[in-house]
Order: C-alpha cells, then sequence, then structure tokens
C-alpha cells in the first residue's frame, strides 16, 4: 500500500500547462481534520495515513478543493458553494470524506478548506 502524496499525473500536467508554482504546491501543509489531525506533506510516506487506510480497509486516498480551480481566486462564498457541493456529491457515491484545510506555512494565499476521500478512483 503506497502511503506517499504526490501529484497525479492529469494533476501535475494542469500545473504544467498553467505554469503554477510546483515548488508552493510542495511546500503546502495539507491538513486532515481526523480524530487526531495529521499534516501530509507532497512526496513524504505519511504513517497517520497508512493506519487510516488500513483501519477502513481503504485502497486508495485523495486529498482534493473545489477552492479556487486553477489557482484563480475566487469569493469566498463562491468557493464555499462550491466545496459544498463537492462533498454533497462524494457523499452520494458513499465515500468516506475527511474535512482538511491546504495551507502554505508561509505564503499569503490563503487557506483552501479540503477533504481527504477514501477509495476515490481516477474515474470519480
Amino acid at each position: 500500500m503506497v502511503t506517499t502524496i504526490g501529484l497525479v499525473g492529469h494533476v501535475a500536467g494542469l500545473i504544467g500547462q498553467h505554469h503554477w508554482n510546483t515548488q508552493a504546491f510542495n511546500e503546502t501543509e495539507y491538513i486532515v481534520h481526523y480524530e487526531r489531525p495529521f499534516t501530509l506533506h507532497i512526496g513524504q510516506p505519511c504513517p497517520e495515513l497508512k493506519a487510516l487506510m488500513a483501519e477502513q480497509k481503504a485502497l486508495s486516498a485523495a486529498f482534493i478543493t473545489a477552492w479556487n480551480p486553477f489557482s484563480q481566486n475566487l469569493p469566498a462564498k463562491e468557493n464555499i458553494a462550491r466545496q459544498d457541493e463537492l462533498k454533497a456529491n462524494l457523499k452520494r457515491r458513499g465515500l468516506i470524506c475527511i474535512d482538511g484545510i491546504g495551507k502554505h506555512p508561509s505564503n499569503n494565499w490563503p487557506g483552501e478548506a479540503s477533504v481527504l476521500v477514501l477509495n476515490l478512483d481516477l474515474e470519480a
């Protein structure tokens, strides 16, 4: 079981197409608000994620957000509505969702509400 967070090929490709700062993504802290919160870092193993996945018998996990698509800053009200819609869609599919936030530790980009989704496949 792989429990290292990384940029999925499709996302990494989008980043390249849009000239996004991959360093900022790599430095961002992806915080999961689980019973005992833990932080994910791209390219680093996460024992807490491994334990959670084993506990839930999950074969995959994804940390995703509907906030600020393609790094285009949207009004908070729109971001909240987009995130609520995403979570409702995931829950309708019967997926386990745990709230979180992606936040760079030192830049001025606001933290983005996110969700860790267990057993999400690439077709979803």
